[in-house]
């Protein structure tokens, strides 16, 4: 038998203090997931040799394990943006904003032997040894700041810079924090002065040169970490 709750949800919310200049967006995701899965093998009547009258009861093979997963999930951002009006030839556009996230996870597996009624598969009227097959998880929590400034002069002439400050629990306490910046240069080659004759057959030529930083989170919680399994 096996049951799965999932509940899931995002609000959000703008604020546009100054009308197509000035504009600040948030919002919040929360994420539930709970499943669980109960079976068990029931005590099994055979016999030994066909036609046999004599049957026999297999009790100490019995069996019921219960496993249970659980996670939890919070993510939340804003961001504002600026767009001030400098006129037909000059276009900025400014953007910075911070996120964070927030993931718990936990899993517990428990055996037990002996069921003493096949009607009642309770842990409770067993009378086998219980072992927890499993009962561990994991968290992990992000926190970020950004920011990106774009700047188009002539309709032609791109220059935007942008930039990443990450901390991440997934890491040693000494490297969780990474700052990550970048800039870039764009020529519309296509709509300069002496390009007009070409427009017949060039509609857009554009050239681009870039450099920066990038940081990867997207790895196994305390990865770093030597660990050692444990059996008995």
């Amino acid at each position: 038998e096996e049951s799965r709750s999932v509940f899931s949800t995002t609000v959000g919310a703008t604020w546009e203090p100054f009308k197509n200049i000035f504009k600040i967006r948030g919002d919040f995701s929360y994420k539930n997931v709970n499943r669980e899965v109960d079976r068990y093998g029931a005590t099994v009547k055979y016999s030994s040799a066909p036609e046999a009258t004599t049957y026999y009861l297999a009790q100490p093979a019995s069996y019921k394990q219960l496993f249970n997963y659980k996670s939890d999930y919070i993510s939340a951002n804003v961001v504002a943006t600026v767009t001030p009006e400098f006129g037909p030839d000059h276009n900025l556009n400014v953007v910075a904003g911070w996120n964070i996230e927030n993931y718990d996870y936990h899993r517990l597996g428990i055996l037990r032997q002996g069921l003493l009624s096949d009607l009642m598969p309770d842990f409770e009227l067993m009378d086998g040894t219980e072992t927890t097959l499993y009962d561990d998880g994991h968290s992990y929590g992000l926190v970020g700041f950004f920011g990106r400034a774009n700047y188009t002069l002539l309709r032609r002439y791109i220059f935007e810079l942008s930039a990443r400050c990450d901390g991440s629990s997934k890491f040693p306490v000494n490297q969780q924090w990474g700052f990550f910046p970048s800039a870039s240069f764009g020529w519309r080659v296509s709509e300069e002065p002496w390009l007009k004759g070409a427009k017949g057959w060039l509609d857009n030529l554009k050239l681009r040169a870039n450099a920066g930083s990038l940081g990867n989170g997207g790895v196994s919680p305390f990865a770093y970490l030597s660990t050692m399994g444990v059996s008995k």
